[in-house]
C-alpha cells in the first residue's frame, strides 16, 4: 500500500498538477514568516551551531516541531511519509494539511546555523526545499478560515496514489477542481466529496461546486489489469495463468512442448521493449507483473532423441560409388493390396490428414483411389493392369516413406534455418499431380500449397491446388521434427552452373527473387544437379543414374508416368521454372535427365518426389 506521503514526494520531483499553481500567493498560501529558535540540540546559545561544511552525502537530522496544533505536518523523502533525516542535496516535500476549518497561516524551516533553505510551492498542500548540510527544523502554525470560508481537507493517506486540489480552502459556490496522481500500476477510478455530515457532494469529472461547509476529498485509486500476450510457437505452446494480471501479480507460464521437443527459450517483454525476469526451470516459469502489457514468445527446440526414434535408418547403399543412407519417415499409401487381403468401407477405419485409412484382414492400413493410369499397357507391381477410366477403384496399402539422406549437414547458402540439418529426398514417387493450372510460378503454386498445407481439404489426388501432403503424411511429432527451410527460387536456382553462356545466359524472367519458407519442398535443377548431394550434372544418365524414381502403385494409378525399363521409371517435378515459357518447369525425365521437355505444368502425369530437412 503506498500512500499521500509517496505521491506528494514525486510530485516534488517535478510532478506536480498543473492547475495548483492558480492558489499560489491566495489566503491558503500565506508569506513565508522566519520563526527564531534556538539551537537543535536544545541547549542555550545566542549564535547558530556550525556544522561541518565539508561533508557531502550525509544524512542530517530533519525535525518537526512539536506542538502543532490545527493541522498536521510531515516531512516525505524518497517516498517515506514522516521522514526523520534526509540527505544533503536532497529534495524534501514538507504536507501541511490543516484540520477542519482552519488553514495554513506560517511555515519554516531553519538550519542549525540560522540559514533558512529556500521553501518552493509544490501545491496547496505541499511545499520543497533542498537539505542544506545542516540539521533542520520545521516549524508551521494554523489559524482559523475567515467567516464564510471552508476548508477542502485530503486524506494524510491515500491507497493507490497522492490527491490535491486548485485550493486548500474556498467560498460556497466556487469550482473547485482536482487532482490524482496515481501510483504505479494503479488508476483513478472516481472520487467522494463529503461534507462535514458525510453526505456526499456531487463530483462532475474532477470539479465540484464548493458547498456552505467544510469538505474531505477522497480520490478512489484501483489497480489497473494489464494484458499478457503469448505469441504462437513452433513445435509447442506456452499458456499463462492469469491471462490478465494486476502490477506485482505472480504469472504462471506453462510450456507444453510437441511429442519430440522442449523449451529452449522463454521471454517475457513489457510493452517499449524492457526486458521482465522470468523465473523458474522446466516447463513451469514465472514471472512478477510489471506496470505494462507483456508479451511472452517462446521457442522449443527438438530433442536429438525425438529424431532418431521416428526417422529410423533401415539400411545404407551404395550407387555409383557415393553411400547413402535410407531412412523411413512419415507413411503414405503405396503398395497395391495382395490378393489374400480383405477390406472394405465396413472395416475399422480413421481419418489421417486427406484420407480415410481402413483396417484390413492383415492388420495393415488401407486407402483406396479411383484409377486413372497413364498408359493402357501400365501395371502395378502385382503384374495387374492399371485402369485409366476413373471408375474402378483400388486399395493400396500405407506404407513408411522411404528417404535417400543426401546430406546430414545441409547449409543452403548459409541459410540460418537449416545449417548441419540432415537433408531428404523420397526415394520413390509418391503420386501423380499436376504443378499448377497454368503459371510456373512455384511460390504460388498447387503442388507448393498441397505439400505444405495444414488445412483439411478434399482428397490428396485432386488436383484443384487443396489437400495437404504435410498434413496426411506425417504425424504431429513427425511434423514437429521437420525444420522450416528457406527456399531458393532465384534465377540461380534454374542455373547450376551458374555460366552466363548457359540456360539463357543465366536469367529467367519466371524466376522469383522472394524465398519461400517451407516444411516440404521440390529439388531445384541446381540442387539436383549438386555433386555435393551425389549427383551428376543434368546431362548423365543411365541405369544407374541417382536421379531416377519408379512410381509406387498408388502412385500409377493416381496418373504418374511409367515407363518400361530402367525398373518403370517416371518423370518428377523440379520447382525451378523453365526460361522460355511460362507454362513449363524443369523436370527429371524416366532417364535421369534433368530439363524441361515441354511438358507442360498442367500435366498430372508427372511425379512427386518431395524433400525435406530434420534435426540431426
Amino acid at each position: 500500500m503506498k500512500g499521500f506521503a509517496k505521491g506528494l514526494a514525486a510530485l516534488a520531483l517535478g510532478v506536480a498538477l498543473v492547475f495548483g499553481v492558480t492558489a499560489c500567493g491566495g489566503a491558503s498560501d500565506p508569506q513565508m514568516a522566519f520563526i527564531p529558535f534556538g539551537p537543535l540540540d536544545g541547549t542555550q546559545s545566542t549564535a547558530p551551531t556550525q556544522t561541518d561544511e565539508s561533508q557531502s552525502n550525509a544524512e542530517y537530522n530533519l525535525i518537526i516541531e512539536e506542538g502543532i496544533a490545527n493541522g498536521t505536518v510531515f516531512a516525505v523523502r524518497a517516498g517515506k511519509k514522516s521522514a526523520s533525516k534526509a540527505v544533503s542535496g536532497e529534495t524534501v516535500t514538507v504536507v501541511m494539511i490543516a484540520n477542519a476549518g482552519y488553514e495554513l497561516d506560517t511555515i519554516s524551516v531553519v538550519a542549525a546555523n540560522g540559514y533558512s533553505p529556500q521553501l518552493s510551492y509544490l501545491n496547496v498542500y505541499a511545499k520543497t526545499f533542498v537539505m542544506p548540510k545542516q540539521n533542520v527544523r520545521v516549524r508551521a502554525a494554523f489559524k482559523a478560515l475567515p467567516a464564510g470560508k471552508y476548508s477542502i481537507t485530503p486524506p494524510t493517506n491515500v491507497d493507490g496514489g497522492s490527491v490535491t486540489s486548485s485550493a486548500a480552502s474556498s467560498v460556497p459556490g466556487e469550482t473547485v477542481t482536482l487532482g490524482a496522481t496515481p501510483d504505479e500500476g494503479m488508476r483513478l477510478d472516481s472520487w467522494e466529496v463529503k461534507d462535514s455530515a458525510g453526505n456526499d457532494i456531487p463530483v462532475t469529472g474532477n470539479t465540484f461546486v464548493m458547498p456552505e461547509g467544510n469538505v474531505t476529498i477522497t480520490p478512489i485509486f484501483v489497480k489497473i489489469e494489464y494484458s499478457i500476450t503469448v505469441e504462437a510457437s513452433v513445435n509447442g505452446s506456452v499458456t499463462a495463468s492469469p491471462t490478465t494480471a494486476t502490477v506485482g501479480t505472480v504469472v504462471t507460464l506453462t510450456a507444453s512442448p510437441a511429442n519430440g521437443c522442449e523449451l529452449s527459450t522463454l521471454t517475457v517483454t513489457a510493452e517499449g521493449g524492457a526486458s521482465v525476469a522470468v523465473s523458474g526451470t522446466g516447463d513451469s516459469r514465472t514471472f512478477t507483473m510489471p506496470a505494462k502489457n507483456v508479451t511472452v514468445t517462446a521457442a522449443f527446440a527438438v530433442t536429438s532423441s525425438a529424431v532418431s526414434d521416428i526417422c529410423k535408418k533401415i539400411d545404407t547403399q551404395t550407387i555409383n560409388g557415393v553411400k547413402y543412407d535410407i531412412v523411413t519417415f512419415g507413411s503414405w499409401p503405396q503398395t497395391i493390396k495382395a490378393a489374400g487381403v480383405d477390406v472394405s468401407d465396413q472395416c475399422e477405419s480413421k481419418i489421417v490428414g486427406d484420407f480415410t485409412y481402413y483396417k484390413g484382414s492383415d492388420g495393415e492400413w488401407y486407402a483406396k483411389i479411383k484409377e486413372r493410369g497413364c498408359e493402357s499397357h501400365y501395371k502395378y507391381s502385382d503384374g495387374t493392369t492399371i485402369g485409366q477410366n476413373g471408375k474402378n477403384e483400388k486399395w493400396f496399402k500405407v506404407e513408411p516413406i522411404k528417404w535417400r539422406v543426401l546430406t546430414t549437414n545441409f547449409d543452403h547458402d548459409n541459410d540460418s534455418y537449416t545449417q548441419g540439418k540432415k537433408f531428404l529426398l523420397a526415394e520413390s514417387i509418391l503420386l501423380g499431380r499436376r504443378y499448377n493450372a497454368s503459371k510456373n510460378n512455384y511460390q504460388n503454386s498447387e503442388i507448393r500449397k498441397w505439400l505444405n498445407s495444414n488445412a483439411d481439404s478434399a482428397a490428396a489426388s485432386d488436383h484443384s491446388g487443396s489437400g495437404s501432403f504435410l498434413k496426411t503424411a506425417f504425424t504431429d511429432a513427425e511434423q514437429s521434427v521437420i525444420v522450416e527451410t528457406s527456399v531458393d527460387n532465384s534465377a540461380r536456382s534454374t542455373n547450376p552452373d551458374a555460366d552466363a553462356k548457359k540456360f539463357n545466359n543465366g536469367g529467367n524472367i519466371y524466376a522469383s527473387t522472394t524465398p519461400t519458407t517451407d516444411k516440404v519442398f521440390l529439388l531445384s535443377k541446381q540442387e539436383v544437379t549438386t555433386s555435393v548431394y551425389g549427383f551428376a550434372d543434368c546431362d548423365a544418365h543411365g541405369t544407374g543414374n541417382k536421379r531416377i524414381r519408379i512410381p509406387t502403385d498408388y502412385a500409377k494409378a493416381s496418373g504418374a508416368l511409367s515407363i518400361a525399363g530402367d525398373g518403370w521409371s517416371g518423370k518428377w517435378w523440379l520447382r525451378s521454372p523453365y526460361y522460355f515459357y511460362d507454362d513449363i518447369a524443369y523436370n527429371v525425365d524416366s532417364n535421369g535427365y534433368a530439363l524441361a521437355n515441354y511438358d507442360g505444368v498442367s500435366g498430372n502425369y508427372i511425379g512427386v518426389v518431395p524433400a525435406l530437412c530434420l534435426e540431426n
